[in-house]
């Protein structure tokens, strides 16, 4: 193990650029943080940058124009995307072919569109021409602007779960007043940012979209490849709010409570996850394309629920204009309502944060103050926060927040199956975003910003007389803004149900597991209509496969239910499968919901491994989806691959690092393949395990589980704890394996399950004890294999360890045919190699980053 102290590291090659610019021509503007960093950096350095190009849509002139012309808003998102990506497609192209040109110089690069932009890695000769280029206008750090982490207040302890009740902040905001009236927000739908969802909570699970659509369409993953939430579980509980309702207690604590919902998931609860401003860029481009099909609407969300800001002082000005307001211009004029949480800094002036103290209209973006709403008074939160806007601007456009909304001890889904009173102007958006969803139900013609302006116009007023910079206009009243509405627009009356077919279940498959290709798909359909359904089109299709149709016959009354056993289909693959099935009627006949026509059944189809010996050394592939499935409930830390030591012939192991895993007893599981054993006698699993137990009180778990029923059930074959699974005895915090005693050779006899397909499943508990690696795992008959053969290394010397300057290596008497040297850091990522063809090589490390190597 080499120990190098200096801070510093240097790619060991070097690269000329002909016709580069000196940087005193350059025609972009470069931050002064990214001309700093240019000075310091090597001609080797890799750098990320924003690259902003000084020709934008004007998406504020657009949206004046749709208003003036009186576009429809189904048609305006389609401009705002057809322009923005032509504009990008334009001016980029000469960027990427510069970029191709010297891919040499250039890691990585990503375009957007809903704003002319791009982040690209590359040297800093690669930066100093894109600043010469008369397109761009502006260059910054990647993370020149990053979110901050969100706080989770808790309010007081109340009940958990309310049969047949509702929130007072429900009625405080006047959403009975609609429901009455039969607007529930049906159909509808909004797009949650925030730190994710658990989209199984009974509260959710009937509005999560995911259920509905592609996962693709439903779930835009920054931190995780599945729905999933944080620590704290915010955005479980703000999607609540929105829109939830438990149906086995009616329970009520959405405003609009029939309406769907899609997510993602940038937002975090700790400082060291928080993202850069452009990992939100993708997330809002996401929101105008979400099904990538450019000739769609339906699939974009009606409102955006936003409980983000930015990190860094409130009365910083440097958003006031720039890409950031371009993003939110391109939302509104797009159609869609952008609710923004105003923050909770209060009570002080000028507290609002980033970005929502921009004002580039009345309502953009839409700010939402907290307060009580269970007082009659509806008195101001002590921690909402206040305005002015940090922004050079006059009259109401200076004036933050736009309005309030209930934001204190409001009750809300979290977890699994639970609920908690949390406190926040986080709490008092989601109110208005639900409004927005009720009102677009009654008005769905009518664009977001005017909803968000007659919510706006109509508040009641609180405090001061007349707008102010803690209330706004004041607390919204949903019945206020219909009627507002009303005198320009002719509502839309609530469905009356007389057609809506919808796919109510999926019967068959049912398992997450599957063990061969033939899929056999049960489908129940349901008339939730008031009118007779005589007959449907269904059409099913697995992922991206053919796609079949089947015309049934028969009478669904208002109510009714009918099973469905479809023809069976054959997977073309392996791994992971959604089958999509829709129920259409008579084309003839307007339904009044489209959304529910259609499900969705998420399931694993397993390689199939038919002869042994089996091995898997996970030294060329990652663990997905068809070969080694993950399951991880939380979340969180679970099974991967990293770089480990003292295994001949293996530098890759598959690890569960549970040592700052938090939490405890959390369950990770890593499934193999379907194996066919055969009818033998003496079959074995065998596999090298490295372990190192810190403390008995915090000691982990691995079990191995077998199935014979493709996962239905499974028989434990494997348990060891503590000292029992310890392979390792030193003492050592994020252990890894370096050397071959670190190792050690376990077996399992599974003869027992001789004849069978079988599963093999191994499992961690977590105590948060130390890291757990596995390797070389093989099933097999009779005598144990033999690995590859492999030369005998007399053991390297390595002087002097530690070392700042430089370092000598002693091969000895080993052979140096096809030999190289290669040096990795503590994440297993290689940062030297060379061949190796004498005894004695020294090595210049002083420019290496200090640390373990």
């Amino acid at each position: 193990m080499l120990n190098i102290k200096l801070m510093r590291r240097i790619l060991l090659y070097f690269i000329l650029i002909s016709g580069s610019v000196n940087l005193c021509s350059q025609t972009a503007f470069i931050n002064p943080n990214l001309s700093a960093k240019l000075v310091e950096s090597k001609p080797s350095d890799f750098i990320k940058v924003n690259i902003v190009f000084t020709n934008q849509v004007h998406n504020g002139l657009l949206n004046a124009e749709f208003k003036e012309q009186n576009v429809p808003v189904n048609e305006r998102s389609k401009i705002v995307i057809r322009k923005s990506m032509q504009l990008a497609n334009t001016e980029q192209e000469p960027i990427i072919k510069l970029l191709n040109d010297y891919s040499n110089q250039v890691k990585s690069y990503k375009r957007f569109w809903i704003i002319n932009m791009m982040t690209i890695e590359a040297t800093e000769d690669i930066i100093d021409m894109l600043s010469n280029f008369p397109a761009i206008d502006y260059i910054e750090e990647f993370d020149n602007f990053k979110g901050k982490p969100i706080e989770i207040m808790k309010g007081e302890v109340g009940i958990n779960k309310s049969v047949g009740g509702i929130e007072p902040g429900l009625a405080a905001i006047n959403a009975p007043a609609l429901w009455a009236m039969g607007y529930t927000g049906k159909a509808r739908k909004y797009y949650s940012i925030d730190t994710g969802v658990w989209p199984q909570h009974p509260a959710l699970a009937d509005g999560w979209l995911g259920n509905y659509e592609p996962i693709n369409q439903a779930w835009y993953g920054i931190d995780s490849p599945t729905p999933v939430d944080k620590t704290g579980t915010h955005g479980t509980h703000t999607a609540g709010t929105v829109l939830g309702l438990d149906p086995a207690t009616n329970d009520t604590i959405g405003v609009a409570f029939n309406a769907y919902f899609m997510v993602s998931d940038p937002i975090v609860t700790t400082v060291s996850a928080i993202k850069p401003l452009p990992d939100y860029i993708d997330v809002f481009q996401f929101a105008l394309n979400p099904d990538g099909d450019t000739a769609t609407t339906n699939d974009i969300p009606d409102a955006i629920n936003n409980s983000w800001g930015i990190s860094g002082e409130s009365h910083d000005t440097s958003i006031c204009t720039g890409y950031v307001t371009q993003m939110f211009d391109a939302v509104e004029a797009a159609g869609i309502a952008n609710v923004f949480s105003a923050g909770n800094d209060g009570p002080a002036d000028t507290t609002i944060g980033k970005p929502q103290y921009v004002s580039t209209g009345l309502v953009n973006t839409f700010t939402i103050g907290a307060v009580n709403g269970a007082n009659p008074t509806f008195p101001i939160t002590s921690f909402s926060s206040h305005g002015p806007t940090a922004c050079p601007l006059l009259g109401s456009l200076q004036i933050k927040p736009e309005v309030v909304a209930p934001g204190l001890n409001v009750r809300s889904s979290i977890d699994f199956n639970n609920y908690a009173s949390y406190n926040g102007t986080s709490m008092a958006g989601p109110h208005v975003t639900g409004a927005v969803l009720l009102l677009k139900e009654a008005f769905p013609t009518v664009s977001g910003e005017e909803i968000m302006l007659a919510l706006y116009n109509s508040a009641i007023d609180l405090g001061v007389v007349g707008e102010d910079n803690t209330y706004g206009k004041g607390m919204i009243d949903v019945l206020a803004a219909f009627n507002e509405l009303s005198l320009t627009h002719t509502p839309t009356p609530p469905s009356l149900n007389s057609y809506d077919m919808t796919v109510s279940e999926i019967l068959n498959p049912i398992s997450e597991l599957k063990c061969d290709q033939l899929v056999s798909p049960k489908v129940v359909i349901k008339n939730r209509g008031d009118s007779a359904i005589t007959n449907a089109l269904i059409t099913y299709q697995l992922n991206d496969e053919p796609t079949y149709t089947y015309n049934w016959i028969g009478t669904l009354l208002s109510g009714d239910t009918a099973s469905i056993n479809l023809p069976s289909i054959n997977a073309l693959g392996y791994g992971d499968y959604e089958l999509k099935i829709k129920a259409d009627i008579d084309t003839n006949f307007i339904e009044s919901d489209y959304i529910n026509n259609q499900r969705v059944q998420r399931f694993n189809i397993r390689t199939i491994i038919g002869t042994l010996p089996y091995q898997e050394d996970f030294e060329n592939m990652r663990l997905d989806s068809s070969e080694w499935l993950v399951k991880n409930p939380d979340g969180m830390t679970t099974w991967d691959t990293t770089a480990t030591w003292g295994l001949n012939n293996s530098s890759i192991s598959a690890t569960m690092q549970l040592y700052n895993y938090g939490g405890s007893k959390q369950i990770d599981e890593l499934i193999s393949a379907n194996i066919t054993l055969p009818a033998q006698d003496s079959i074995f699993l065998r596999f090298d395990l490295a372990y190192q137990l810190i403390h008995i009180v915090i000691a982990d778990t691995l079990k191995i589980y077998i199935s014979t029923d493709c996962g239905d059930s499974y028989n434990e074959v494997y348990k060891k704890f503590g000292l029992d699974l310890q392979t390792h005895d030193t003492l050592s915090a994020q252990f890894i394996p370096l050397y071959p005693h670190h190792w050690r050779k376990d077996y399992v006899d599974i003869t027992a399950y001789a004849g069978n397909d079988v599963l093999l499943k191994f499992v961690t508990v977590n105590k948060s004890g130390n890291n757990l690696y596995l390797d070389n795992i093989w099933v097999y008959e009779g005598a144990e294999p033999v690995n590859i053969a492999e030369n005998k290394l007399e053991s390297l010397s390595i002087y002097p360890n530690p070392t700042e300057n430089n370092i000598t290596i002693n091969t000895k008497n080993n052979s140096l045919q096809d030999a190289t040297l290669e040096i990795f850091d503590l994440l297993g990522k290689r940062i030297f190699i060379e061949k190796l063809n004498q005894k004695m090589n020294k090595i210049n490390i002083e420019n290496y980053n200090s640390g373990i190597y």
